[in-house]
């Protein structure tokens, strides 16, 4: 309580009221430190019904779809599910909660008070998924694994161009080799993407991009 008396930033992962037992919750600390701002990390958030539930990297990235939409598709040799490589949530949830003090800071600058800020793991994690998650709001199609994407080709040493996506096929058979590769169209909802080349730059030379 002493160090919290004139901290700028808690930041807790405990489990949901695990401080607050010990005197140390963020009602506690607001009346001596009005200025104080006080971040909470947990697996589920601080309301709902999993709320104190532990939770961990590998399990959130299963429960919240990530590993659904990761890996290579079923029906494939080592197909179904699987974890990213790194503990990916542990890490986004890092920065969304960095960003989220920082934001803290700057609005105190304003109204001279603190915040309360709630970050749930699995918040984090849906957040995540993006298109995927777009896609099945939007087309109500649920997700599956596919190839990755954007497809990588090959480049000569001396080429140098920047890659985007498109709805529209550029010409560029007279940019790079292996052309005919980028050009193949898939299925997202109920639309069809087409990925191609957007020739924006050459700005660095003797770059090779190998598949």
């Amino acid at each position: 309580r002493e160090l919290a008396r004139n901290a700028d930033i808690v930041l807790e992962n405990f489990k949901v009221g695990t401080l607050a037992r010990f005197g140390l919750g963020y009602e506690a600390l607001l009346a001596i430190n009005p200025r104080l701002i006080y971040c909470s990390i947990t697996g589920f958030g601080q309301t709902g019904p999993k709320k104190s539930l532990l939770a961990y990297d590998f399990l959130i990235q299963a429960m919240g779809g990530l590993m659904s939409v990761t890996g290579e598709k079923d029906g494939k040799p080592g197909g179904g599910p699987q974890k990213v490589g790194v503990p990916i949530i542990d890490l986004i949830t890092g920065i969304y909660a960095s960003a989220a003090v920082l934001a803290a800071l700057a609005a105190r600058e304003v109204s001279g008070k603190g915040e309360y800020i709630d970050i749930g793991m699995l918040d984090v994690q849906v957040s995540m998924l993006a298109n995927q998650a777009m896609n099945y709001l939007v087309a109500d199609r649920t997700p599956k694994r596919t190839r990755h994407y954007p497809r990588a080709w090959s480049a000569s040493r001396n080429t140098t161009y920047i890659a985007g996506i498109t709805r529209t096929v550029s010409k560029v058979d007279e940019a790079r080799p292996n052309s005919s590769e980028i050009a193949k169209p898939w299925k997202i909802g109920s639309s069809r993407i087409v990925a191609a080349p957007i020739i924006a730059a050459s700005a660095v030379n003797k770059i090779g991009l190998k598949r």
